[in-house]
């Protein structure tokens, strides 16, 4: 326990932090994939469309809502990883690492660290 504290130990969990933080480059990938099966599900849109409007059916329009919903889903998905991108953009210090410490330790102390109150 006393590790936790020691001012090496607080460098390396910043250094480790930062670094966890930026690494992007799954997410970008992610997203890359993503945005892929979106061009892909709109295209297929477009052409189920085109076909409702020539030989209209019930058939053809449960595939375009299937579709759809399928391309919100995608939609949703590259949204949350935009997300997290801007999430990973933070930046912590040692001074950060230290009050987070010691809210720990004051909500250890009063009795009432709960998972509402680490962050």
């Amino acid at each position: 326990m006393s590790k936790v504290l020691t001012p090496e130990f607080v460098g390396e969990l910043v250094e480790r932090a930062n670094h966890y933080l930026a690494d992007n480059n799954q997410i970008e990938q992610k997203i890359t994939l993503a945005q892929k099966r979106l061009t892909k599900l709109e295209k297929a849109i477009a052409n189920l469309l085109d076909m409702a409007e020539l030989h209209p059916s019930v058939d053809l329009i449960k595939r375009l809502n299937e579709r759809e919903a399928e391309r919100d889903t995608v939609q949703r998905e590259i949204d949350q990883l935009y997300q997290q991108i801007r999430q990973d953009s933070l930046c912590v210090d040692e001074e950060f690492i230290l009050r987070k410490l010691s809210e720990i330790r004051n909500a250890l102390d009063s009795g009432s660290l709960g998972p509402g109150n680490l962050f």
